[in-house]
């Protein structure tokens, strides 16, 4: 999982990175950034799937916090976990509090104690929310289901793309795996023999052939997908 560390102390940013290297965790430090004013640039380029998220950036800004951050943030990306990180126990009842992603917050002075137990708690998280894929670099992605389009099995081959609104993987995995690993995930069916698709993104169905329907997405993605007649009716996309 990639992670950036935001603190406005370099100290705290190297301490925590030691700890959590230490712990021997799948988690990578991807950047660390101790000007507030970067963090939605980096966001939107790196994607991160954790932010450990100072709360009080003092010696930088006293207009923003961490917690104004985390809400822009999860505007962007809403499954991106976030973990404060304050020395402030009075901010912690705030933390909690709002639309993002906050699996809890870790004091200062950071220990291998106070992380560990945060890291226990993603990691239960990430299990039960969050699918593993593989892409065609053997690179590991932690999948939140919500935010899949659709899933493609590429023609003659055996393996399959996801979409998503702003990017998509090869993966190394078939279609049928890739049902079986979502097969928990009520948004996610099966629409058609070379097709998945997130059917609460489904913006309209137009004719394709005798059997099976195009469908357009929401928000202006532009790639589409199939649907069979049996299916659209079943979940009574027509009648």
């Amino acid at each position: 999982m990639k992670a950036i560390i935001v603190d406005d102390m370099v100290y705290a940013i190297s301490n925590l990175k030691k700890i959590i290297s230490e712990l021997n965790t799948n988690i990578k430090i991807v950047a660390e950034i101790t000007n507030p004013k970067e963090v939605i640039l980096k966001v939107k380029d790196l994607h991160p799937d954790i932010i450990f998220m100072d709360i009080d950036f003092g010696l930088q800004d006293t207009t923003i916090n961490g917690l104004i951050l985390a809400e822009m943030v999860s505007e962007i990306y809403p499954e991106t976990i976030i973990i404060y990180a304050t020395a402030h126990s009075h901010f912690i009842m705030d933390a909690v509090n709002g639309k993002s992603i906050v699996l809890g917050y870790i004091t200062k002075p950071f220990n291998r104690q106070k992380v560990g137990r945060t890291l226990d708690k993603i990691n239960r998280y990430v299990t039960s929310e969050y699918i593993l894929i593989k892409d065609k670099e053997n690179n590991l992605h932690y999948i939140n289901p919500k935010t899949i389009i659709m899933v493609e099995k590429i023609t003659n081959s055996k393996d399959a793309i996801i979409y998503f609104s702003d990017k998509h993987i090869n993966t190394l995995e078939s279609l049928l795996v890739i049902e079986e690993k979502l097969k928990k995930y009520n948004n996610i069916i099966k629409s058609h023999k070379s097709f998945l698709i997130n059917y609460q993104k489904i913006q309209r169905l137009s004719p394709y052939c005798e059997s099976s329907y195009s469908i357009t997405f929401q928000n202006d993605f532009t790639h589409s997908a199939l649907i069979t007649r049996t299916k659209a009716k079943e979940l009574g996309l027509v009648s």
